[in-house]
């Protein structure tokens, strides 16, 4: 499951990171005084002393003219245990990586056997068979009015626009499972978006809105209901919902769609 391996990615990602934090460290107490910090309270104040000798339990008292030495000092204790404390969450996530296997239950179906494969549901579907099943749903859409343009997309589908028509040509392109007009229940009714997108590695439907007619007032105030009712259900842009927008002056071009595309589905 694409899931499965993103949890890996991100415990690889993690690792670097707690690598460069122990480098850093160690860098920092390559440059640090000689001895380990001691602190204790005298007269509602703190007073600091340097441990140069681990069998002194006491040290050497530092004078607040010599600060720096005990505020380096404590930054190097600091870094000490940073460095423990990292290698310790590396140990654990290697143990981890070394032992989890990604696609684990996925391969329980896989290797169940031809003759066993028709008469068992598997609890796990791989991404290609989430996605079947997901295209495969089926709904009513919303119909076309006598007398309309007609636009088709390159897997022959018709839609609204022509800018709908480089929309879903760019989504077939990526390889992004999509159908066209899906029905999304709101507060009050039901909305058809342009485009309902499946994020493979979620496993979530993104809505895209493309709003072609900004020049026109009326159809400006109908777009901003609309995201009043997407947000009902908790669908926002940025959080569920896409929005691209054209005027006359500015049409939308090829260019934009493709970025959008890569910022919101494209790791």
């Amino acid at each position: 499951m694409q899931k499965n391996h993103e949890i890996i990615k991100k415990l690889i990602d993690e690792k670097k990171h707690l690598e460069k934090i122990i480098i850093n460290a160690e860098k920092r107490i390559s440059k640090a005084p000689e001895g380990n910090l001691r602190i204790t309270s005298h007269n509602g104040g703190i007073q600091f002393y340097n441990r140069l000798d681990p069998s002194d339990p006491n040290g050497k008292y530092i004078p607040s003219s010599k600060k720096k030495t005990a505020y380096a000092l404590a930054q190097k204790k600091y870094d000490l245990r940073l460095i423990k404390t990292a290698n310790e969450q590396l140990k654990a996530i290697n143990s981890f990586l070394s032992k989890y296997d990604a696609d684990a239950l996925e391969n329980v179906y896989l290797t169940s056997g031809e003759k066993m494969k028709p008469i068992i549901t598997p609890a796990i579907l791989s991404d290609e068979e989430y996605a079947a099943a997901w295209l495969a749903q089926e709904y009513n859409k919303k119909g076309f009015a006598l007398g309309t343009p007609e636009h088709y997309t390159q897997k022959g589908e018709r839609v609204r626009s022509k800018s709908e028509v480089m929309i879903a040509n760019e989504l077939s392109t990526a390889g992004l499972p999509y159908l066209y007009e899906l029905p999304f229940k709101v507060e009050g009714g039901v909305l058809h978006p342009d485009f309902s997108v499946l994020r493979i590695s979620d496993r979530q439907v993104v809505r895209w809105e493309h709003i072609g007619l900004m020049d026109y007032e009326e159809y400006r105030n109908e777009v901003i209901e609309r995201l009043r009712k997407y947000a009902s259900r908790g669908v926002v842009i940025g959080n569920g919902l896409i929005i691209t927008i054209e005027t006359a002056l500015h049409p939308l071009n090829i260019e934009d769609i493709r970025a959008v595309i890569k910022y919101n589905f494209i790791q």
